[in-house]
């Protein structure tokens, strides 16, 4: 299941992810708490709770390729930004994993700066 967008509201846009990634249901199973990302169209909106202007529902093809995409992307660029960390301040780079967790990439590999005979 996904929260998806039910489109019709003006000026945002929900981004459409797994309902994991978006929510944790509470230990009972009845209540969730968590973050559905939104993104606006130049402004301020609203959001009644009432209706919002997501749904929780099945993703079509597209929303999967979507999904699949986005995270390799998010993949390649960190390990991308971390081949190009230079400086012992610079060894990590830090990301979102596809499910919001908290990815650490660290460099193990660097060039030797002195002679050796």
């Amino acid at each position: 299941m996904w929260v998806l967008d039910v489109g019709g509201f003006s000026g945002c846009r929900v981004v459409e992810s797994p309902v994991e990634v978006c929510l944790a249901l509470s230990e009972d199973g009845v209540s969730a708490t968590g973050l559905v990302e939104v993104a606006t169209h130049g402004g301020r909106i609203e959001i009644d709770p009432a209706d919002p202007p997501w749904k929780i529902d099945k993703p079509d093809a597209a929303a999967l390729e979507c999904g699949r995409f986005s995270c390799e992307e998010g993949y390649i660029r960190a390990r991308k930004g971390s081949r190009k960390a230079k400086g012992p301040k610079n060894r990590e780079v830090q990301y979102e994993g596809p499910r919001r967790q908290k990815v650490v990439a660290v460099k193990l590999n660097d060039e030797c700066t002195h002679n050796e005979k």
